[in-house]
């Protein structure tokens, strides 16, 4: 996880014309930052792309979160069967409970080794989605409504007046 972190940290500082605000996004939600790029739309590739980063990060979460409670459930059978093998008079009785305890060792350690492969896979999605938000991924800058010169504006928010009405416009999405 540490290498995960370090990794998308050097990204964030490698991407010096990114748009750190889709960073932050991604890093809150994998994917959110590509949605907010696309600004919503379908068609849009960023939002095509964000979607399939969330869904990959909420289907491996989903793994994770299942590998745990397994991994804890044949541990705690692991521990409760090596006690009542301890605790047993008779050798028939050690024998059969040292094959059940065996065979819920072994459903412990694949249990351990799907929890790894999801924490993993966790881990990666999470990394990518920021990643690319932060290399990748541009917001598409907006004009200005009744500009004529060909330099577009970013997103912005700003205090308007128009005539007799004053208020707060809003031209970034998120």
């Amino acid at each position: 996880m540490r290498t995960v972190l370090m990794f998308t940290a050097l990204a964030a500082l490698l991407a010096y014309p990114a748009e750190i605000s889709l960073g932050v996004q991604s890093a809150i939600l994998p994917g959110m930052g590509q949605v907010a790029a696309g600004e919503g739309k379908i068609t849009s590739l960023n939002t095509v792309k964000g979607l399939g980063i969330m869904a990959g990060f909420v289907f491996s979460l989903n793994g994770l979160v299942n590998a745990i409670s397994s991994y804890d459930s044949y541990a705690e059978e692991t521990r409760a069967l090596e006690q009542d093998y301890e605790n047993a008079a008779y050798k028939s009785d050690k024998d059969r409970l040292y094959e059940r305890w065996d065979a819920a060792y072994q459903n412990s350690q694949d249990a351990k080794t799907v929890l790894i492969v999801f924490s993993l896979l966790t881990a990666a999605v999470y990394g990518y989605g920021v990643t690319d938000a932060l290399l990748y991924t541009k917001v598409k800058e907006k004009k200005k409504e009744g500009q004529t010169s060909e330099k577009a504006v970013r997103p912005q928010l700003r205090l308007t007046r128009r005539s007799d009405r004053q208020g707060l416009e809003v031209l970034v999405g998120f």
